[in-house]
């Protein structure tokens, strides 16, 4: 019972009225507000729980929910979604840069047979001439992985500037140790191109 667009009575008045009037009330419906949006699903498991018998003889749920559990399913459906779409799109860049630094290495040594022989006639061992293309390749994917992580990062404070101006909650989160493991493939799969 609304007076207007932002004020209700309480219970207790409405019964309190409805007493003076001779009418009887029964709730038909019950708001319940969970203090972290982690307990929704818990609240709601627990109210399916209360179960009750049907005029067919039948245990069946006590109470219909409708609430924000179901939208937070299908939000965490869709992120799910997501995050395997990303990471398959992840995996296919990972191949592709893979591929690309082997076709620059093979570039760079077939460009570089003048500086490679020089090398090898002072004394330079096979050894000694793959190790420095290990450690070009190294660089390539150390700096390529630095510089993924600083992108990663300004999209990240972009993304949540955006969506705290609008649910007032942060979207996305890179912990320090996902930027570490993320260097440290690129610059795995730069190694293993270059050996390639």
């Amino acid at each position: 019972v609304i007076k207007s667009g932002s004020t209700a009575i309480t219970y207790d008045t409405l019964t309190k009225a409805s007493d003076n009037y001779g009418v009887s009330i029964e709730p038909n419906f019950i708001t319940l507000t969970s203090d972290n949006t982690f307990n929704v699903t818990a609240i709601q498991d627990k109210v399916k729980s209360f179960k009750m018998i049907n005029s067919k003889g039948k245990k069946v749920s006590a109470y219909t929910i409708t609430g924000v559990g179901a939208i937070i399913d299908t939000l965490n459906t869709y992120l799910k979604l997501a995050f395997n779409v990303l990471a398959a799109i992840a995996g296919i860049s990972l191949i592709v840069s893979a591929i690309m630094i082997i076709v620059v290495l093979y570039i760079s040594v077939s460009e570089r047979t003048h500086e490679i022989g020089i090398l090898r006639a002072i004394g330079a061992r096979k050894s000694d001439i793959r190790n420095m293309f290990l450690s070009e390749s190294f660089l390539i994917g150390l700096s390529s992985g630095v510089f993924a992580v600083i992108i990663a990062y300004l999209v990240q404070w972009g993304a949540n500037s955006i969506a705290y101006g609008a649910i007032k909650d942060s979207i996305v989160a890179i912990s320090p140790g996902q930027a570490l493991f993320g260097i440290a493939v690129s610059v795995l799969i730069s190694l293993i191109a270059a050996l390639a």
